[in-house]
Formats: structure tokens, C-alpha cells, sequence
């Protein structure tokens, strides 16, 4: 048995106010996973992979296994900063169930849990991955299912559920409102878009850009602001989607079935 679902207006509303009330120990959030990435990014450019200096050619040509440095430097750098992107989406979750749950946590020890966390989170993301690899080759049932389980990880986060039984759970709140699920996602990513936009114009007017994240005067400043901006706006994207899923479950399922991880 299933309840009507609150409008969208007013599930955005309940995002925005949790988001803005608790909006420094997001961008402290964004910021720990930022920052090492962009460091770790300007530091190859400006050195090993900057063509003046030459110095990866140097260092290629000295190493004693030969060109196969590059690939070995590249490949370090992508899993570094995959790492803690993956870290950020599960942190940034993990915030926000402890906010739900009036047990407010500070960004390192949401960092600490999904630390902890990552092995079944990883897991879970392999099923999920599989799944949806398996019918995405159909592509409409690769859709439907990418839908149906994209609640799995929450599902672990907020209520406990681990492996096939996430995606289970993730089911069954999903699908009594499919429809509804969609609609509001579509909604909701058409306003990620124009607030994305909105972001490149404001910082066309203050520094005078190029492109997106390319300033003419400031060019690293205007890139950091930018980027910045846009991985608030993932954050944000989190909460609401978190407030979705408390909203699904109320619908659903009257109380949690099994305890929360958080």
C-alpha cells in the first residue's frame, strides 16, 4: 500500500533549507575532496606534463623502463582523484542521513565513516553496475532498471541493506512511483542545468570569461570558483535526493525495517 507522494516544489524546498542551514559542513565536504584533486592537477600541469619544461620527456627518457611512465602517472592521478569523488557522493550521503536523523556529524567524521564504509558500498555498486550493464545492452529495460536501483546505495546508508538486498529495497520504494520518480528527476536535472549556466554567466560578469571555468584575468581563480560552484551543486543534488528518499519510504514502507548504518 502506498501514500501520495509531497509535490516537487516542496521536496526542493526541504532540500534547499537543509542545505542552507548546514551549508558550511557541506562546502567543507566539497572542499576536502576538491582541493587535493585540483593541487594534485596543477602541480602535473605546471610540471611534468607542461610542454616548455620538458621534464616528462627528461623523466621518460631516464626511466629505466621507458615510456611507460606517463600511463603509470596518469593512471595514479585518475584513481587518486576517483577515489575521493567516490568518497564525496558517499560522505556527502552519509551527511545527510545523520541530519535526518538529528545526529549532525562534521565533515571529517562523515569522511571517517564512508571510509569504513566503502568495501560494501563498492560492492553494492558493483551489482548495481552489473545489472544495468546486463540490460542497457536492450537499452529501454537498461533505463528502467538504472532507475529501479539507484536508491540501493541509500538504502545501505540509511537502513542498513547490503548487497542484492539494497537493490531490493531500492525496488520497492522506486517503483510504486516510478512515474513520479521520473518526472521529478527530469524536473529537477533541467534546474541543475540552468543553475550551471547561471554559475558560467555570473563568473563572465565578475571575471570576464572565456568559457566555462576560463577567466581572462584570473584564470586558476575563476576555474576554482567555478568548479567549486558546480560540486555544491552535486552536494545539493544529495541532499534532495535524500530528502526523496525519506519521502519514498514514508510512502511506502511506515517504519524502517532494519537499523541504519549511520
Amino acid at each position: 500500500m502506498t501514500k501520495t507522494l509531497r509535490n516537487l516544489d516542496a521536496l526542493l524546498s526541504e532540500a534547499f533549507v537543509l542545505f542552507r542551514d548546514h551549508f558550511l559542513i557541506f562546502f567543507n565536504t566539497t572542499a576536502i575532496a576538491y582541493f587535493p584533486i585540483k593541487v594534485a592537477s596543477v602541480f602535473l600541469n605546471k610540471t611534468i606534463y607542461a610542454p616548455d619544461l620538458r621534464l616528462l620527456a627528461y623523466l621518460v627518457e631516464k626511466h629505466v623502463k621507458g615510456g611507460d611512465l606517463y600511463i603509470r602517472i596518469s593512471f595514479v592521478y585518475f584513481a587518486f582523484s576517483l577515489l575521493l569523488i567516490f568518497l564525496f557522493f558517499l560522505s556527502a550521503n552519509i551527511l545527510c542521513v545523520s541530519l535526518f536523523r538529528q545526529e549532525p556529524l562534521s565533515s571529517l567524521g562523515a569522511y571517517r565513516k564512508a571510509w569504513r564504509m566503502m568495501e560494501q558500498e563498492m560492492k553494492i555498486t558493483a551489482i548495481y553496475a552489473c545489472k544495468v550493464a546486463l540490460w542497457s545492452v536492450l537499452v529501454i529495460p537498461g533505463i528502467y532498471f538504472s532507475t529501479l536501483y539507484s536508491f540501493a546505495s541509500l538504502a545501505y546508508i540509511s537502513d542498513g541493506k547490503r548487497g542484492q538486498e539494497a537493490l531490493v529495497f531500492s525496488r520497492q520504494l522506486i517503483r510504486p512511483h516510478l512515474r513520479r520518480y521520473w518526472g521529478y528527476s527530469l524536473i529537477f536535472f533541467i534546474l541543475f542545468v540552468l543553475l550551471f549556466f547561471l554559475f558560467d554567466l555570473i563568473l563572465a560578469h565578475t571575471f570576464g570569461v572565456n568559457e566555462p571555468g576560463e577567466t581572462r584575468l584570473f584564470p586558476e581563480a575563476g576555474e576554482m570558483i567555478f568548479e567549486l560552484a558546480v560540486l555544491n551543486l552535486v552536494g545539493f543534488s544529495a541532499v534532495f535526493y535524500n530528502v526523496f528518499y525519506q519521502e519514498l519510504k514514508k510512502s511506502v514502507i511506515p517504519e524502517p525495517t532494519s537499523p541504519s548504518i549511520v
